[in-house]
């Protein structure tokens, strides 16, 4: 498993070593359990921490994703989603803080997971079955029970943010949460300041990189 890397941390003393040896295929097991929902295992009293290579720190997805979503903080980190109930599970954990101001934009080539990710968040309000990306409609509204409606754009075809003002506006904005595919390539200038980005990179058939910033 190229991927893992096991540390030992605060314990450098030869004596661990032997135990380190012996206990890294059960480290590995463990680490390729989390790594399919994207986070990792609390290091126990200090001794493991499973590292994914080319993640500059630990992730704990669930941790960052509140973060980003109870703060106007600037930030960034990467999540790796190995199939598609991976990317419904980030979309999941977004959900739980989505409220009538959230506006996240989902960039990313056809097929890159954006409508999935969507999917994920509406399985949280139960309406899962209503989702369809509103190429042709600009915008579809899933009416929620959380007391606020949830707007879907796909700005795809608009030619730039003036056509998306002419033809909708920004009022949608501050009346529900706002989940707008391409929109940091079409809208970006008209886009909120506290607007969520989520770029998405297609690293083989069924593994995808996200970039969440802000």
């Amino acid at each position: 498993m190229a991927w893992v890397e096991v540390l030992k941390e605060n314990h450098p003393d030869d004596e661990m070593i032997p135990e380190m040896d012996k206990d890294v295929k059960r480290l590995e097991r463990i680490a390729e359990r989390f790594s399919k929902i994207g986070s990792l295992p609390e290091p126990k009293d200090n001794l493991w921490v499973i590292k994914p290579i080319g993640q500059y720190e630990p992730v704990y997805m669930e941790e960052n994703v509140k973060k980003i979503m109870t703060t106007n903080d600037k930030f960034e980190f990467e999540y790796i989603s190995k199939n598609v109930d991976d990317t419904k599970l980030l979309g999941k954990e977004f959900a739980k803080y989505i409220n009538k101001d959230t506006i996240i934009t989902l960039n990313g080539e056809l097929g890159s997971g954006k409508t999935v990710f969507l999917m994920g968040i509406a399985s949280h309000f139960g309406i899962e079955n209503d989702v369809c990306s509103p190429t042709f409609t600009l915008v579809n509204e899933y009416n929620t029970n959380a007391g606020f409606p949830i707007f879907h754009f796909d700005v795809y075809r608009l030619h730039d943010s003036s056509e998306f003002m002419e033809g909708v506006g920004t009022d949608y904005f501050y009346s529900g949460a706002c989940l707008i595919e391409w929109g940091d390539e079409i809208i970006e200038d008209i886009l909120p300041q506290e607007t969520i980005h989520i770029d998405i990179t297609k690293n083989g058939e069924n593994t995808r990189t996200f970039k969440i910033w802000r």
